[in-house]
Formats: C-alpha cells, structure tokens, sequence
C-alpha cells in the first residue's frame, strides 16, 4: 500500500504479491481508490475492508509500505498509531512488517555501489553537469552518436536527493555510451576542460 497526492485527491493503491506453484511469484493490482484522507485510522479502514472483500485476511503474511510514522509508527515501529499495528490487531496475529520495497532495492544498490572504485552517483552529475549548458558540447556529441550510428538522447540530470532518478540517468549515458566515449576522447575535449 502507498498512498499519494495528486493535488486535492488522495490515492491509495493496493498490491498483492503472491506465489502461484503453477506461473511462479505474481503481483496484481488489489485496488485504487481515492480515499477522504491520509489518518492511520482510515488507511487501516479502507486496507482491511479490501482485504475482507477479497477474502485475503488469513493469507496475509506481510504488510509492505512506506516507511512513515502512518504506516509504521516511525524507525523503531512503536506505538499504535499507524497502519501496521491495527492491522495486525484486525487480522488477529502477527505479520511482518517489510516497509518500502523501493527503499530496500535502493539501500542494496547504494550499498554495492559505495564498494565500487568509483562515485558513480558523482559521475552522473559531473557528466550531465559537462554538457547540459554547452550547446558546442551536446552538438559534438551528436555527432560522434551520428558517426557511430546510435541515436543521440538528451542526458538526464540525477539529483542526489531524488533516489529513483539514478537508473534513468544512468540508462541515458549508457544509450550513448559509444558517442560520449568517442567524443571525450578527443583532443577537442581536452581543450575545452
């Protein structure tokens, strides 16, 4: 479950991910509605009533969410309070508690990249930070990219404090890998530093 704002309407969109023997681990849309507001109270209201129409209240072994004081209760998971607890309370028995999926993802890569020789976040703004106010470089760019018969794509500009933006910038430099190489290889490039 995540909830988000699109300006005055609130939606809460509900995951269930699931192990069929036959088609193996399968994730299906539960639900997503548009919910009065963001209180603990009314996520646990609308979850279990899901849950009950769905008849998924004794198959539920985890509850996946952002890792917010209304899901969780805050790091240490205390108090009442916030959707994990009443609905562990509603279901009658304990569940786990895994927290945001995209923050696990993301804290597993950040750890494997902080053991490369690298600063492959560094990287990507020094790169994007090179070419995205000179025309002369980006046009040199497409050149090398025309010459290597790739098409040229636009960089796109990591922010550091925007986790999810690393995979896109990093893909774009990869798509033109081949024309970047080239073009920062040239003596045209050391003049320009």
């Amino acid at each position: 479950m995540d909830a988000s704002n699109r300006k005055d309407i609130k939606l809460v969109p509900i995951v269930v991910r699931y192990f069929n023997p036959n088609s193996g681990v399968q994730v299906k849309l539960l639900d997503f509605k548009s919910v009065a507001s963001e209180t603990s109270e009314i996520l646990t209201n609308h979850l279990c009533s899901v849950l009950l129409q769905n008849d998924l209240n004794n198959k539920i072994v985890g509850f996946c969410g952002e890792n917010c004081n209304t899901n969780f209760g805050g790091v240490k998971r205390a108090g009442q309070k916030n959707v994990f607890h009443p609905l562990m309370n509603s279901l009658g028995r304990e569940i786990n508690g895994i927290g945001c999926g995209a923050h696990i993802v993301h804290n597993c890569v950040q750890t494997a990249v902080d053991s490369l020789p690298i600063d492959i976040e560094a990287l990507l703004v020094n790169i994007y930070k090179y070419f995205h106010i000179y025309t002369v470089r980006v046009t040199n760019v497409k050149e090398f990219c025309e010459y290597a018969k790739i098409q040229y794509r636009k960089l796109i500009q990591h922010g550091n404090t925007r986790f999810l933006s690393m995979m896109p910038a990093l893909e774009r430099i990869l798509q033109i890998f081949v024309g970047l190489k080239a073009f920062l290889q040239t003596n045209k490039c050391a003049h320009q530093q």
